[in-house]
Parts: C-alpha cells; structure tokens; sequence
C-alpha cells in the first residue's frame, strides 16, 4: 500500500495541517482556550473543515472535538511515508513501465479521496435538508432517511402522510426492485418478495454453488458468514467468521480484525475491504454484486482469494 499512497493535497491533509497549527500553537496554553481569540480561530476552522470526515451519517466536528485533539494530537508524517516509497521502488528496481503503472494507481487513491470527500459533504447537506424536513413535517431524522425520492416528493409535493407503523416497518425491512419497473416495498411483503423472487433469481445466478469477485488480497480459508449490514451488526462476529457486507467502513474495524475473510458485494482496489485486508493479510474479495443476497448467517463457506472465488459448502 506505500506505492499507492500519492503526494497530492486533499481536504483531510488541509484539515490536518490546520489541526497541527492548533495544536502547534496552543498546546502549552489549553487552559486559556475558552478565550475569545482562541474560539475565533476554532470556529474560523468549524466553518471550513467541520463536514470534513462526516461519512453517512456524522456528526459534524465539534469545538469540544478540537480542543480534545489539541490536547492529545494523533501526528502525521507525510514526509516519511513519501520517503518510504521512494526508497521501495529504488529497492524494487522498478522498469519505467511499472513505475506509470504505479503513478497511475496514486492517482486513483487521490481521486477515490476526492470521491470520499465529495461525499463527506452531500451527506452533510443532506442531513440538513433531513433536519428541515423533520421540522416542517414532524417526523424524526432516522424516519426522513429512510424514505425514498418518490417518497421526498410526494410528501413535499402532494402533502402524502406517513405513519409511525409504516417507518417502523421501513425500519425493520425494505427493499426496492428496478429490474423490470419499479417495486417498492416494506415488512412483510418485502420479506416475502426477497424469499421468492431475489433469493431465487441470485442463486440461479450463482452456477455451481460458487460467487466469483475481484481479487483485492490473496489467501484461503474456510468460515461461517457473518452478515454485516451497519456498524451495529459488528459484534456478532467472531474470530474466524468471514465478514460480508455491502461494503465495509472504518466503523466494522472491530468486526474486521476478528474476520478470517472478507466478502463484499461492491468496491474497488482502493476501497476500505482492499486497503485494509492487504495490510492485514486476509484473503478478500470484492464486487461479487450479489454474497449479500445469496449468503446468509451461518453459511459454511470457502473463500478461494487466489482465484477470486466463494465456494458454499453448506
């Protein structure tokens, strides 16, 4: 992962290097923090860099969050890492040809952290569109997520009202089907359309009893699935369990290190599974679109990373 890192500056950089001059600066004077000029230049940096990191679901930064980083900073050496890949590829004696190929694949981890800082902000948007929405109709943040653009517009539109029950159920179960036209549905009547129509569709996909994906790090092992579906299933994990997901995050670490593999349905090269089950070592596979839907909890399955393959064994 050292030859991937690249040398561009991203907004996390900016907000670290402004955090370091913070903490350069008031370290030694934290107890006068509550002063004025301190809070000017702390909400100076909310304003530009609180978004920053906000992923899905937040928070934002907080003054408090940036005090407690002043106080017991987390240092950053770019220099060395940069030091370190030069000397890797003088040590790897890299052809010309290998060297393009690398900075080429830099620059996908530089855009890939433009994508994830673009994100960072829509979602911060959003939540404060949810925010009004929630005020506007009386409904809570977590039931305003979870309704669908069709949804959006017609309660801001055609004044549609949605009850507790329905968001309850929502919460519990939902599933949209764009195959052939569009299908919509919660609780019951999703659960029933998941069993007879997508299971079926997807195992019949599924030749040979047998998932293929993309190779992000090599190995073989043998485990039970865990299906993780948010941060709150990381705990049902257990050492030795392979670990599917839709994608994973910084959230499943816990899940993750306690994982003999990973499965994901999407991602890429540099996504969060790839980066962290190479420097980790764990076989894992990427982009098989449809493991979350054909495996289930308890599955005993064999993830084949050499070759980019799930075996279901039972």
């Amino acid at each position: 992962n050292i030859l991937l890192k690249h040398n561009y500056e991203t907004v996390y950089d900016k907000r670290d290097k402004q955090l370091n001059r913070l903490k350069k600066k008031y370290n030694k004077k934290i107890n006068q923090a509550t002063e004025l000029i301190v809070k000017k230049e702390i909400s100076s940096f909310l304003i530009k860099f609180k978004w920053v990191g906000y992923d899905y679901n937040g928070p934002v930064v907080a003054f408090d969050d940036v005090i407690k980083y002043i106080e017991n900073p987390v240092e950053q050496n770019k220099e060395k890492e940069i030091i370190n890949k030069q000397e890797l590829i003088r040590k790897l004696r890299l052809k010309s040809e290998e060297k393009i190929v690398i900075d080429n694949l830099s620059l996908l981890t530089y855009t890939k952290d433009l994508r994830n800082s673009a994100d960072d902000y829509i979602h911060y948007c959003f939540d404060n569109f949810y925010q009004e929405l929630g005020k506007r109709f009386k409904l809570k943040i977590k039931f305003i997520k979870y309704l669908w653009p069709h949804e959006i517009k017609d309660l801001l539109i055609n004044d549609k009202k949605y009850t507790s029950q329905y968001f309850q159920e929502k919460l519990e179960f939902c599933l949209a089907d764009n195959r052939s036209g569009e299908k919509y549905l919660v609780g019951a009547s999703g659960r029933k359309y998941k069993k007879e129509v997508i299971r079926p569709f997807n195992k019949e996909v599924v030749k040979g009893r047998v998932i293929k994906g993309a190779i992000a790090s090599t190995g073989k092992v043998k485990g039970k699935v865990k299906m993780v579906y948010s941060y709150k299933d990381v705990g049902k994990v257990k050492e030795g369990d392979i670990l599917v997901a839709y994608m994973t995050s910084p959230k499943f670490m816990f899940a993750i290190l306690k994982s003999a593999a990973i499965i994901t349905d999407d991602g890429g090269l540099t996504c969060h599974a790839a980066i962290i089950s190479r420097e980790l070592k764990k076989p894992c596979i990427i982009g098989t679109k449809i493991a979350t839907q054909v495996l289930k909890d308890g599955d005993l399955v064999e993830v084949d990373a050499d070759k980019g393959i799930v075996k279901i064994i039972k």
